[in-house]
């Protein structure tokens, strides 16, 4: 599914930016800029929060369309 990747490449790039947050905060060198880095930190954090509970969610609905079964296959014995 097209969208699980394009949602996996966005919290790459949130976790990225919230790498840099520490490093952009202890540069930061007016209390305005200061304040846009926590600002930008805080919401990268609430949009990965947000993307991978709705991938999860996603990957609850796939698991109910399929009846429950398990994707790996099981030999007989």
């Amino acid at each position: 599914m097209p969208t699980q990747g394009l949602t996996s490449i966005g919290v790459t790039a949130l976790g990225i930016i919230l790498a840099a947050v520490p490093l952009a905060l202890w540069i930061a060198w007016t209390p305005g800029l200061f304040l846009v880095v926590l600002a930008v930190g805080w919401t990268s954090a609430v949009l990965i929060i947000v993307l991978v509970d709705g991938q999860r969610a996603a990957g609850d609905d796939r698991h109910a369309l399929h009846g429950g079964e398990s994707s790996t296959a099981v030999r007989d014995e």
